[in-house]
């Protein structure tokens, strides 16, 4: 969890004015976090080298903790937004800890397996807490459901006791030997711009979907949690079959996961109720589980070894920067076709990227720069 609870998204916008203008800052205090979340992780792979991958862990986890349970209290929206600030440059360094940690220790199809795994746990966790937010919205209130944050103090706990166990050797190559942002960038601007595009149509999952549910009269939070806690469980399954997915599929996953994407975004668009909702957010779910970490594999392992933490930040940043991007882009959309609309337009573009993929014969290999 690293911004807002989406089933959280309706309640936030009513308490900062409702209407277009109320959900349009609620997306933003999601968007700060994405922001941060973007910029972070480019300094991250250069900051572990610096102070070391215990010190980064340790003190991420620890803002993370705080800058989470920040709006259990009511606060102002400035302050609001720069606890999801903080929350998000602690998540991105969490998350390149966590990336150099898994490079540096497996390789081959391990790595492949342990990614999958990583992404798996990930969304199993997400699907958890984005349901237990909910009731706890319900039941109490939404500045109450903040609590689930301090779950970040058994993490740290955790983090303690398992950080010795860690090699003492330096987590990859020496820090001169790295190359600079803007050469690595080269190197995977082709998969990274992928990347950003699709990740900006699978966020529309939680970013725009509790909107469109409010809209059709769905606002328990609860029932509003399930949903779309539906997406993560769906990207939990889809992250533990990608290792089968490759090797059976191979140079037809992307294609898959385009008509995935396609087919949820226009059942978004005909949703009148929780039901075609949750098979929309299973359907993208699963090809956002399929998806990042096959970009993972395909940016990683397309450059050198010395390349490495600095494409693991830039494949972060990208990922979160086209989350943080979404809202903007969905706001003029929003206004002008509704979110039935804006829905259908996702559809229309997937379905256009997926013609045009097809019709180029791009295999998925020959996307690394």
């Amino acid at each position: 969890m690293l911004t807002v609870p989406p089933p959280l998204l309706p309640l936030v916008a009513s308490s900062l004015g409702g209407g277009t203008q109320g959900a349009f800052f609620a997306q933003m205090v999601v968007a700060a976090s994405s922001l941060a979340l973007g910029i972070a992780p480019v300094l991250g792979g250069r900051l572990i080298r610096a102070i070391g991958i215990r010190a980064v862990l340790m003190t991420a986890l620890s803002v993370y903790g705080f800058a989470g349970l920040t709006p259990v209290v009511p606060i102002s929206l400035l302050l609001l937004l720069l606890s999801r600030l903080a929350l998000g440059i602690a998540g991105a360094l969490m998350l390149s800890s966590g990336l150099a940690i898994l490079f540096a220790t497996f390789e081959g199809g391990s790595r492949k397996s342990m990614l999958a795994l990583q992404a798996a746990m990930g969304a199993g966790v997400a699907f958890l807490l984005t349901a237990f937010s909910g009731y706890i919205a319900q039941y109490w209130s939404w500045h109450a459901a903040f609590l689930i944050y301090g779950l970040a103090s058994f993490a740290l706990l955790f983090a303690l006791v398992a950080m010795p166990l860690l090699p003492e050797r330096e987590i990859g190559p020496p820090m001169d030997a790295a190359p600079g942002e803007i050469v690595v960038l080269r190197m995977i601007c082709g998969p990274l711009f992928l990347l950003m595009a699709i990740t900006t149509l699978t966020s529309m999952n939680y970013l725009q979907g509790p909107f469109l549910l409010a809209d059709a009269g769905v606002v328990n939070s609860s029932t509003v949690a399930l949903v779309v806690g539906l997406s993560s469980l769906a990207n939990a399954g889809g992250s533990l079959y990608f290792p089968l997915c490759s090797r059976t599929i191979g140079d037809r996953l992307l294609p898959l996961i385009l008509l995935l994407i396609a087919v949820g975004a226009c059942l978004w668009s005909m949703a009148h109720g929780p039901w075609v909702a949750a098979t929309a957010c299973l359907l993208i779910g699963v090809a956002n589980g399929l998806f990042t970490p096959f970009m993972t594999m395909r940016i990683i392992e397309g450059v050198s070894i010395e390349a490495r933490p600095v494409a693991g930040g830039l494949f972060y940043s990208g990922l979160f920067l086209a989350q943080f991007a979404n809202p903007f882009l969905a706001a003029p959309l929003r206004a002008m076709a509704g979110s039935r609309g804006l829905f259908l337009a996702a559809a229309i573009a997937a379905v256009l990227s997926l013609i045009l993929t097809l019709r180029a014969g791009r295999r998925p290999s020959t996307l690394r720069a």
